[in-house]
């Protein structure tokens, strides 16, 4: 690593099922087996538990309806925010996250 290079990560996003492609939060489940291994992740990288960060963006919370939940928000305007595997943002996603401001310097 070059010296006076700082690390950041980002906390992970949900996975989750959806019966109506990812329109509403009542039709997704979370996935009970990755949703408490992402919890485990994020909640270590939020307390600082993993070495050689120097800090964090919570992409997870911007995305997720709770701290947590495992499921995505479907906000006005840029649903459906996931790809049709639940797994990663699609554009309104990543706008979504780009408009909540947590990246702002």
């Amino acid at each position: 690593m070059a010296p006076g290079v700082k690390i950041y990560q980002t906390t992970t996003t949900p996975v989750t099922t959806s019966n109506d492609n990812f329109a509403t939060t009542i039709g997704q489940t979370a996935d009970a087996t990755v949703t408490p291994k992402i919890t485990t992740i994020n909640d270590a990288v939020r307390a600082g538990g993993i070495a050689n960060l120097d800090g964090y963006y919570d992409v997870s919370d911007v995305v997720s309806t709770a701290r947590n939940s495992g499921i995505w928000r479907c906000p006005v305007g840029y649903t459906p925010m996931t790809s049709s595997g639940g797994l990663h943002p699609l554009q309104a996603g990543y706008k979504y996250v780009r408009d909540s401001g947590v990246f702002a310097a």
